[in-house]
């Protein structure tokens, strides 16, 4: 069995293409949204990169890390490992910078723009371009980032 220890959710925060915080670039969509104490939303407009890491997402996903226990969100990284696979979380417990326990955030990825003519198979509209006529085509519409009320 592999140890699911990551470093991410106690050192790296991602801004989506809407402005909307995530914990990494690798998180299932199904579970992006994160959201502060108060039940928000949060992104860029509404709260800080230190308020976003500290959301009650990044929370319960630390807890599960620490009990050694596979997030929902995070079954990319367990998919790829139990294949024999490498993840962006092997790629990151190489980081011998962050010296474990503290909230620090060590990595910002900022998604600031879409242009992209690839259509790779695990992309979408959201992060390419070329993506946006089978978007259209296979949905009925061109709305695609969420609700981010």
């Amino acid at each position: 069995m592999i140890d699911p220890l990551c470093i991410l959710p106690w050192t790296h925060i991602m801004v989506g293409m809407a402005g909307e915080y995530r914990i990494c670039n690798a998180q299932s969509r199904a579970n992006w949204q994160i959201f502060d104490k108060n039940g928000n939303l949060c992104t860029v407009m509404t709260h800080t990169p230190q308020q976003a890491i500290e959301s009650i997402n990044h929370e319960q996903i630390r807890e599960k890390f620490l009990n050694a226990d596979w997030p929902g969100a995070c079954r990319k990284c367990r998919d790829a490992e139990l294949i024999g696979g490498s993840s962006l979380r092997t790629l990151h417990l190489a980081n011998k910078h962050w010296q474990g326990g503290a909230i620090e955030i060590l990595g910002l990825d900022l998604r600031l723009g879409n242009f992209c003519n690839a259509r790779c198979v695990f992309c979408g509209p959201t992060n390419s371009t070329g993506w946006y006529a089978d978007h259209v085509a296979l949905r009925g519409e061109l709305h695609f980032f969420g609700d981010l009320r």
